[in-house]
């Protein structure tokens, strides 16, 4: 047994892990103005636009961009998704479980 375990160990490699962390997205699907709190208009909206912030479409930009880079990402989420705007009122967390698995998380919390 002590043979296998140093023959594993001679033949480990190292590797990079990128570990990714988010949390209280709060149901925030759309950016919105930082400073007033208020939804910004997708229409007109930029990549270079700091004005706005959040949104599911930009997380998940970051993400694959992310992934590109480092294949052993790890993402975790430590929760607070299905509640706090409207989003959650109608849809009930339908739309937060959409992205959720479209960003392919590896724990959520």
């Amino acid at each position: 047994l002590q043979l296998l375990l140093v023959a594993n160990l001679i033949s480990c490699q190292t590797f990079t892990l990128t570990l990714l962390h988010t949390e209280n997205v709060r149901n925030r699907v759309m950016p919105y103005k930082s400073s007033s709190n208020v939804e910004c208009d997708s229409a007109a909206l930029t990549v270079s636009d700091t004005t706005c912030v959040a949104g599911v479409a930009r997380r998940i930009a970051f993400i694959n961009a992310q992934r590109a880079i480092d294949p052993n990402l790890l993402l975790v989420d430590s929760g607070n998704h299905f509640f706090g705007t409207l989003w959650y009122t109608v849809y009930k967390g339908l739309i937060d479980a959409d992205w959720l698995s479209t960003a392919q998380y590896s724990v959520l919390g």
